[in-house]
């Protein structure tokens, strides 16, 4: 066995999933650890016991300190855990030099709990060629730039919100027959188009189709009317790796009181990922929905995949899934365009988003910062050379507002699609990893309405309404624009 060395730990490390990096470095002589990579909005120290400590970033924070080598293992440290404001003794020891164990307990590390990181290095599974390749997939199969600038052009400038009607709690409540409200959809649609609205993003689900595609397949066109006659497009999203994992059709669970999205389900769950033959299964989904409505006008675009290795963490077939996704529905031949987002600015995810904005038609991506970093991200698509639709945006709280970011978006002829429309069952009022029983936040964090259609914040309406008007006029390089729709 390897002798080990107390600088043996010196370095990066990814978390289970490859969510997060952790850098660990000598100082003086202890070794401290710092969340490096893994956040993207400004995510803050909410739960610090510190009050003047919780407007502070997570990314950068310190998550360990004072940890010692001593007989084969590192530990008198102390581990803080950002969910909970809580720190606990610690104790780290390495498996070979690539696997790494973070122990973390009070009184005795048996009655601990254990964390594995694994030393970053190359994974083929986030090399875009690698993806691409395995997968059958060239760039050719996506639009040219021409082709999809020309189809944008002959469009309204995209703006719009996540649509899910109050009364689900997810994806399977809002879509299943015995809970599909056809009547409060239609009213909670015309408050989008009372504020100059013209397109909703809107998630499917892959259990939907197992379970009983005829019936969805109705309840979808029954939704595209309601929608088309609100004056709005719609934007289909088919995977999700959001939320809760091992979603089970039939009565969905209530909301858990204060807590944000608590009954979000994942689409596949990573069961079915992990188990490549019942992958037919999923293609017949994603071809069977495309197929089905491939020349359909009501359907803005197709977003194949939302946040892939988010909540779930990166599997082995992640990526794998991802690309089959964009295979699957090239079969289908649709004439809208097809796309996933990007959501991730870590290094790590380079090779994934190089594949995202390459084998996407029209750039789709997710971005909850303030106005700086987001022109930053613009600026960095942009040499893509293809049109882009931001297709999540506006955290009050962590300085993505209408005010701020709807005016960025119209200047660079970026859709704007932000997230939520009626506050309810979802409860995205309330921030990312907020606490069961908090009372309703003195500041929302996503929505626009109350569920009787009274407004959040009457000002931020009428700026809404102010900056979507005339939305026509600004859809693309008007050199390009067509004088008639595909």
């Amino acid at each position: 066995m390897k002798e080990l060395h107390a600088d043996d730990i010196v370095g990066s490390w990814m978390s289970d999933g490859w969510r997060f990096r952790l850098d660990i470095e000598r100082s003086g002589d202890v070794y401290v650890g710092t969340l490096a990579e893994g956040l993207e909005n400004g995510e803050q120290d909410a739960a610090n016991p510190d009050p003047s400590l919780r407007t502070r970033p997570l990314l950068g924070s310190r998550l360990f300190d004072g940890l010692r080598f001593d007989n084969g293992a590192w530990h008198g440290g102390r581990l803080y855990n950002p969910e909970t404001g809580k720190s606990y003794a610690m104790r780290l020891t390495l498996s070979g030099s690539d696997m790494l164990a973070m122990r973390a307990y009070i009184g005795v590390p048996a009655l601990g709990m254990t964390q594995h990181w694994q030393r970053l290095g190359y994974r083929p599974d986030l090399d875009a060629t690698v993806v691409a390749s395995e997968a059958g997939l060239t760039p050719k199969q996506a639009w040219s730039a021409e082709q999809a600038w020309a189809w944008y052009g002959s469009k309204p400038w995209p703006v719009g919100c996540n649509f899910i009607p109050s009364n689900a709690i997810n994806q399977l409540e809002m879509w299943q027959a015995d809970s599909f409200d056809s009547e409060l959809i239609r009213r909670e649609l015309d408050m989008a188009r009372a504020i100059n609205f013209n397109c909703i993003r809107v998630y499917l689900h892959d259990i939907l189709w197992r379970k009983d595609k005829n019936g969805l397949l109705s309840r979808i066109e029954r939704f595209l009317d309601i929608a088309h006659n609100a004056g709005l497009r719609v934007i289909f999203v088919l995977f999700d790796d959001c939320w809760n994992d091992n979603p089970v059709p039939g009565r969905q669970p209530a909301p858990k009181p204060g807590v944000h999205n608590s009954g979000w389900v994942r689409s596949p769950g990573s069961s079915m990922i992990n188990d490549t033959s019942r992958w037919a299964e999923l293609e017949d989904y994603v071809t069977g929905i495309t197929g089905t409505f491939r020349a359909d006008r009501r359907i803005y675009a197709w977003d194949l995949y939302n946040e892939p290795g988010n909540s779930v963490g990166f599997l082995r077939n992640s990526t794998r899934l991802l690309a089959r996704a964009f295979l699957w529905a090239r079969k289908a031949h649709p004439e809208q365009p097809l796309t996933a987002g990007i959501w991730k600015s870590s290094s790590w995810f380079a090779g994934v988003n190089e594949f995202l904005a390459t084998h996407s038609d029209i750039i789709s991506f997710h971005d909850y910062s303030p106005p700086d970093s987001l022109g930053k991200k613009i600026e960095a698509l942009s040499r893509y050379g293809k049109p882009m639709v931001c297709t999540e945006y506006m955290a009050r709280t962590q300085g993505s507002t209408f005010r701020d970011i709807l005016p960025l978006l119209r200047g660079h002829r970026v859709g704007a699609i932000n997230w939520g429309l009626v506050a309810g069952k979802t409860q995205t009022i309330y921030p990312w990893g907020s606490r069961g029983g908090a009372p309703e936040p003195a500041v929302w964090f996503h929505d626009l309405f109350r569920s009787d259609g009274t407004p959040y914040d009457g000002d931020e309406i009428a700026s809404i309404k102010d900056q979507t008007a005339n939305t026509a006029a600004v859809g693309a390089d008007p050199a390009r624009r067509h004088s008639e729709e595909r």
